[in-house]
């Protein structure tokens, strides 16, 4: 009753061995609430698992209330056995401190470091930019192992390709159980973590006054409801599981289960751990956390390659085209002896291929051959297989079935990889191989043969859209499974790291430079003058300290890297912005013509140096593509004076490609980049190339 206050017995007690319990009495004014903290030891050598916390509350108005929950206990922590030599690059030091926490010895390094004599490289958390230096990551083909604890959103999309989203997870789900990185975890330990998650703000940047905030997503702006603080996070930044590549997912959420915050990328005879869950720098600690991070250290130290193997395919010719585009080694089967080192896919169309051969394959298949069969139907698989297995046309949209453990033929893949919002009749397995779910994966008893009935080069996701997701996600499944079985993928990701991305060409000199910043959200509003201005008039205010704008707060800044990766208050703003920069130019560059080259704005721009409009962006005089225009300016003899200058842009927003990128002052300009090759995420880890539509967080508005 919220109109008078209540008094409430309270009865508690923890199903542990020996008697743990307790009681309380709480009174509580109307619309209050009251607590009473429970706190009991563990006892000691107990064994690890759950035990349920029961409540018995009795209330002075005569109702009784019972309520219980499970709490998880862990086994204790141990120090991870880390063998060999330890390179950790870590400049803001949270992961160094997570290690030292946890008993691991390492020598900490600078991006450009020599690690030919280190087993095990650590990236720490935040410790990749988009323009900044990263250690070089090409020793992985020969047998370097590494571990890339949490980054951001912008280098992981900008810098290494990755289809990223900020959203705030807190329930993950193991996909590969009896993983050693999961040792002593399950499910239940992967949600709700003690304390917050500090790798993103408690909260977003407000949006306009009549919009959600607006974040950058594959190129577009897209809407998101806002974020309600990071309590309980276990992955705050999650990755898109690739389409490209050997990648493992150990857990996964999200929407669809389409996202991984842990996954393992092998290539060579190394490895790259990359770890989204918010282990490191956490409010308060969390002995899940704790003991992922332990694990992972222990897995990457003690990592040894498995067999590498080729893929030789018969099928359909958009089949070899598949896998190869997906990065697979991969070449035609044209009657060829298959040998040890060899899997052999056959998809659509193949068994015709291989009929006329069927008891060699037959007979390597029984020595231990690999293969994976795509959408075979009832007589094919019955012209080339050694063994009976019964295929039966049944309409697939989705099915359930536990995860696969790791070291099978299907692990890595989970249900929701397998779903199709387009019903269709399938060859589904019934019989002679193990078939989780409803047939349309399977594996081979006894033998290295797997079964997939969804080949993803026939969902013509460009004629019909609602296929598209599950494009993406067979295509998934199809690398997964040829990843088991051993098949080399080669994909444009080791090197990114080593490689920032630069969208303006370095100055010739050096310049001195201190930035002041003025936007809306700080109150201060643009002076009158600023506001009326047509854009691409000759006019502009004298002097720039007019009414309105607070000069005591110029931070110096070099001048030819990106604002973003220096003043984090810069970077992907949404509203009236206004830098100004002032640079001692030598008096070489200032006698010339050169160019102001500035990053991408997003939205109208108009550019003043010293006092005087050099160059615009409108949406009048670029109507399609304004915001991907390059700001390239011309400066006509005179703009430039040598010593000090200022140079001021007005911006409406500061979003496209995650900010203002940097300028620089240059004499000879190079033909610009095309935006593919400044998108990594179009072109590497990925099969399809992104629409707005395909973020779920803005169609759903989660």
């Amino acid at each position: 009753d919220s109109r008078r206050p209540v008094d409430c017995a309270c009865e508690w007690s923890v199903s542990l061995p020996g008697e743990v319990a307790g009681t309380a009495l709480l009174h509580v004014e109307p619309g209050q609430n009251g607590r009473a903290p429970v706190r009991f030891e563990l006892p000691r050598g107990l064994r690890a698992g759950p035990y349920d916390i029961k409540l018995r509350a009795a209330f002075s108005t005569g109702e009784v209330q019972e309520h219980s929950f499970a709490i998880h206990v862990l086994p204790p922590e141990e120090p991870p056995y880390v063998r060999g030599e330890v390179a950790v690059f870590d400049p803001k030091g949270e992961t160094a401190r997570l290690l030292s926490a946890l008993g691991v010895r390492f020598d900490a390094v600078a991006a450009d470091a020599d690690l030919s004599s280190y087993d095990l490289l650590v990236i720490g958390k935040q410790a990749l930019t988009v323009e900044g230096p990263a250690p070089d990551l090409s020793r992985v083909r020969d047998g370097l192992r590494a571990v890339v604890f949490e980054q951001e959103f912008g280098p992981l999309e900008r810098r290494l390709g990755f289809r990223v989203q900020e959203y705030g997870l807190r329930r993950v789900f193991a996909r590969s159980p009896g993983h050693p990185i999961l040792d002593g975890l399950s499910s239940d330990n992967l949600h709700d973590w003690h304390g917050e998650a500090t790798l993103l703000p408690p909260y977003m940047p407000p949006g306009n006054a009549s919009s959600f905030p607006m974040v950058q997503w594959c190129g577009f702006t897209v809407p998101r409801p806002g974020r309600a603080g990071c309590q309980g996070n276990v992955s705050s930044v999650m990755l898109e599981k690739p389409a490209r590549g050997d990648f493992l997912p150990l857990v996964h959420g999200g929407f669809a289960g389409q996202y991984s915050p842990l996954m393992v990328y092998r290539e060579g005879r190394g490895m790259v751990v990359f770890c989204q869950m918010d282990v490191t720098g956490r409010t308060e600690g969390d002995p899940a956390a704790m003991r992922l991070a332990a694990n992972i250290l222990e897995y990457a130290s003690s990592y040894s390659p498995s067999t590498e193997r080729s893929a030789v395919y018969a099928g359909e010719p958009a089949g070899l085209d598949h896998l190869a585009r997906a990065g697979a080694d991969v070449a035609a089967y044209e009657g060829q002896s298959l040998r040890d080192d060899q899997v052999l896919v056959v998809g659509p169309g193949g068994a015709a291929q291989l009929s006329p051969h069927a008891a060699d394959v037959a007979s390597w298949l029984k020595a231990g051959g690999h293969m994976l069969a795509l959408g075979l139907f009832q007589a094919e698989a019955e012209s080339i297989l050694p063994f009976p297995v019964r295929i039966e046309e049944q309409e697939h949209i989705s099915s359930y079935f536990e995860p696969p453990a790791v070291g099978s033929l299907l692990a890595g893949i989970g249900c929701g990889d397998v779903m199709i919002r387009d019903p269709r009749v399938l060859p589904l397995v019934v019989g002679g191989a193990q078939a989780p779910g409803n047939g349309v994966l399977a594996r081979a008893e006894g033998a290295n043969v797997a079964f997939c009935q969804l080949a993803p080069w026939q969902l013509d996701y460009k004629e019909l859209y609602n296929t598209k997701m599950a494009f993406q996600h067979t295509s998934f499944v199809v690398n997964r499974l040829l990843a088991n079985m051993g098949v080399r993928f080669d994909v444009p990701l080791l090197g990114r790291f080593g490689e920032p991305l630069i969208l303006s060409p370095e100055p010739p000199a050096e310049f001195l430079g201190m930035l002041r910043i003025e936007r809306e959200d700080k109150a201060i509003g643009l002076p009158e003058r600023w506001k009326g201005l047509p854009l691409l008039s000759g006019g502009a205010p004298d002097g720039w300290t007019e009414p309105g704008f607070d000069d005591s707060g110029w931070r110096d800044v070099a001048v030819s890297r990106s604002w973003e990766g220096q003043f984090e208050d810069v970077a992907r703003f949404d509203g009236v912005f206004l830098y100004r920069v002032k640079v001692t130019v030598p008096p070489e560059l200032a006698a010339g013509g050169p160019t102001l080259v500035l990053g991408a704005i997003d939205d109208e721009d108009r550019t003043y140096i010293n006092g005087r409009l050099v160059g615009s962006i409108t949406r009048q005089t670029n109507p399609e593509d304004y915001w991907k225009a390059a700001r390239r300016y011309r400066l006509p003899p005179g703009t430039l004076v040598p010593g000090e200058n200022t140079i001021a842009v007005e911006v409406t927003d500061v979003r496209q490609s995650g900010g203002i990128t940097g300028f620089a002052l240059v004499e000879d300009i190079p033909p610009l980049r095309t935006l593919r090759e400044h998108r990594r995420w179009l072109d590497g880890l990925y099969l399809d190339e992104p629409e707005e539509e395909d973020d779920p967080y803005r169609y759903f508005r989660w």
